[in-house]
């Protein structure tokens, strides 16, 4: 009953169906809301590492204009428990601009209209800031991922060697 209602709200009451852009937080933005987190919030959080994961949240979400739907377990879908997972994520150490640089791979299986279409799945790459690593994704990621035991032939160390295998281009850490 209800669910039809909703579904003719446009011919009932004129509500509009039509597509809008949608205003993202902004890299200045999010600066100002990590930067609480860490130096003001009063929240008492079930534990520590929810402010990184929460970091890492605004991050990407300012990287890369994301809706917090695409990111974490959205109200439509309550308690399926789907959201961005570490099996969503790959870590590559390649050179770029003779350097070496990690970056994540990321798949977003949650965009809209990409649900539950493979096809239309996006896979987005967020590069290492080794001069800013308040805002480096790569940081707040591996920050995170090793206390999970997710790299499943990975030690720190394998992830602090920062060589690739010799004639190789890249190198993957496998989840």
């Amino acid at each position: 009953m209800i669910r039809r209602f909703i579904r003719n709200l446009h011919v009932t009451e004129g509500a509009s169906t039509r597509t809008r852009t949608k205003s993202v937080v902004f890299a200045a933005d999010g600066e100002v809301l990590i930067s609480h987190l860490w130096r003001c919030d009063e929240y008492t959080y079930f534990h520590s590492r929810m402010m990184i994961q929460i970091t890492f949240f605004i991050i990407l979400c300012v990287l890369w204009g994301l809706r917090p739907g695409e990111v974490v377990e959205s109200s439509r879908h309550w308690s399926t428990g789907r959201g961005i997972t570490y099996g969503d994520i790959r870590v590559i150490l390649a050179k770029h601009k003779g350097r070496l640089r990690s970056t994540l791979k990321i798949k977003l299986r949650f965009r809209k209209g990409g649900r539950h279409n493979e096809a239309a799945q996006q896979e987005i790459d967020l590069h290492e800031e080794p001069d800013n690593r308040f805002r480096c994704p790569v940081t707040w990621y591996l920050s995170m991922a090793p206390a999970d035991n997710v790299f499943l032939h990975h030690t720190t160390a394998d992830l602090e060697n920062r060589l690739l295998p010799l004639g190789a281009a890249s190198r993957e850490f496998a989840i």
